[in-house]
């Protein structure tokens, strides 16, 4: 796969040779381009804070995902769009002008996969492995050690709760909480009949008892006209991620639920905290459940289906 960070900028006439001084350059625009058809490449701007010569380019390739630094500050990022590694040469070209590459280093760091405070791939989701932390970063990231469904999978996060929070509880109180939550959203699930599959992950400090009486309670039938998720029900948890809330903000003493929803290549297309709105869900995320929405049939349809 041919990844592309173009850029234009700097002094063309020097570059063309029609000038013989080089004016200083007060940034540059650039583009990051993976080549599929179905992929929008992702472009932006870079200003210096004074006019310079030279800066520095920093291409951070982890998995599927490459993240671009300039002088330091992280300007974009792009993730193949079948989630694939990012493998082979790195390599310079000019389609007009010239450029000068000082003292280029590639620097492998793959091993530090291995070690136990590890990041996430592509420095996405993971239950365990800290990630990007802000909501909105994730967008375009892969998820990663968490069951995914094949159509894509809609990710509902519900989050630790505070020591002093779940000792003024009463008995049940938590377990009533996820139930209710869970409710409404399968209700609304229901209603858009979506192809896709439904993993909901909680702390793993939640009792093993509580967690075995709410994951019986839907998949034994136990809720009157529940139908399950077409693309499957599926169950995880995390260890105690608190950094993904962005802030302490809490609806009546409960810390909102995350709702996202990862395509079928398991990279992130919406994030947002989960609503207890009965109107249903998000436009945008309903737009990924028919974007990816899988046509296929039980071969029992009938001609008039």
């Amino acid at each position: 796969r041919n990844i592309r960070f173009d850029f234009s900028g700097g002094d063309s006439q020097y570059a063309f040779g029609e000038s013989e001084s080089r004016d200083a350059s007060n940034g540059f625009s650039w583009s990051l381009d993976g080549l599929y058809a179905r992929q929008e490449r992702i472009s932006g701007g870079v200003a210096f804070e004074r006019e310079k010569r030279t800066w520095d380019l920093e291409l951070r390739v982890d998995g599927p995902t490459v993240e671009v630094f300039v002088d330091g500050k992280f300007t974009g990022r792009m993730t193949t769009l079948d989630a694939r590694p990012i493998q082979g040469y790195l390599g310079f070209y000019t389609s007009t002008g010239a450029i000068r590459v000082v003292a280029p280093e590639v620097e492998r760091r793959d091993r530090e996969t291995f070690l136990f405070d590890a990041r996430a791939l592509g420095n996405g989701l993971h239950p365990s492995r800290l990630g990007e932390t802000s909501l909105r970063g994730l967008y375009g990231r892969p998820v990663t050690g968490l069951p995914l469904a094949g159509a894509g999978t809609a990710i509902l996060w519900f989050p630790e709760e505070s020591e002093k929070h779940l000792a003024e509880l009463e008995a049940g109180a938590w377990e009533e909480e996820i139930q209710g939550r869970l409710d409404l959203f399968l209700e609304q699930w229901m209603m858009e009949d979506a192809s896709q599959g439904v993993t909901v992950v909680w702390p793993d400090s939640m009792p093993a008892e509580t967690q075995a009486v709410i994951r019986d309670r839907y998949l034994n039938g136990a809720v009157e006209d529940l139908v399950l998720p077409r693309g499957g029900l599926y169950w995880a948890t995390h260890s105690g991620r608190s950094d993904l809330l962005e802030s302490g903000m809490t609806v009546g003493g409960w810390k909102r639920p995350l709702l996202l929803f990862a395509d079928p290549a398991g990279i992130v297309q919406f994030a947002r905290r989960l609503s207890r709105s009965q109107s249903g869900f998000h436009r945008d995320f309903l737009n990924q459940l028919l974007e990816y929405q899988d046509h296929a049939r039980p071969g029992q349809a009938g001609a008039n289906d």
